[in-house]
């Protein structure tokens, strides 16, 4: 085929850039290629330059295969989300229904009271009775797997910088613990934990009533 002309030949480069990066654009930014091509597509048609109008016609056939599969992806990775939500959702009411008020097993609510503004599958507490690596192995015994502070801070008894910036005492700060509920958590696994918590708590504060009373 004959060689391109120099602009159509540094546009024929631009776009193959373009292409190689083409799953990182946004959906938008691929729409606004594809009408830039297209018009590019009618003007070389209109200058008789039909063999590259044709290419360009490729281009943007192939584009547009391109848009129609990230918008495939994209609705299908946000009904995934969606469905993942409301089985959260559905775990979260499960277990807050069976622990019931957290403060009646000294546990103190951390994090955004809103529902909207909490992270999807999370609970955190923090207890400023215990100290939360003590609660953790105290749940674990139980047969109950949660964490405490952040991993960069595991095993540490100083008072969670988070909690403390977030206005709780360092005794709160020092008790925090997080429950996620995970991929394979179910409804029932949920109301299980919450007893597990609420029984572990009970025993645990009343160890620590017997030590100081004596």
């Amino acid at each position: 085929s004959a060689p391109l002309p120099g602009k159509d030949r540094r546009r024929s480069r631009e776009r193959e850039k373009v292409q190689r990066e083409l799953r990182t654009l946004p959906q938008q930014e691929l729409a606004r290629l594809i009408q830039t091509l297209e018009e590019e597509m009618h003007e070389a048609a209109a200058e008789l330059k039909f063999e590259y109008a044709a290419r360009l016609r490729d281009e943007v056939n192939e584009l547009r295969r391109e848009l129609r599969d990230l918008l495939r992806d994209h609705l299908r990775m946000r009904a995934e989300r969606e469905a993942t939500n409301r089985r959260l959702a559905e775990i979260e009411t499960a277990f807050d229904a069976t622990l019931g008020d957290p403060m009646l097993h000294g546990l103190v609510p951390t994090g955004p009271r809103s529902k909207p503004d909490r992270l999807p599958g999370h609970r955190s507490y923090a207890a400023p009775w215990a100290l939360g690596d003590d609660l953790v192995a105290a749940l674990d015994h139980a047969g109950l797997a949660i964490s405490t502070g952040s991993a960069c801070i595991s095993g540490s008894r100083e008072p969670s910088e988070a909690l403390s910036a977030c206005g709780h005492s360092d005794a709160e700060s020092r008790g925090g613990v997080r429950i996620t509920f995970g991929r394979t958590t179910t409804v029932d696994d949920a109301r299980r934990a919450a007893a597990i918590i609420a029984e572990t708590c009970a025993r645990v504060r009343s160890r620590f009533a017997a030590e100081v009373s004596r």
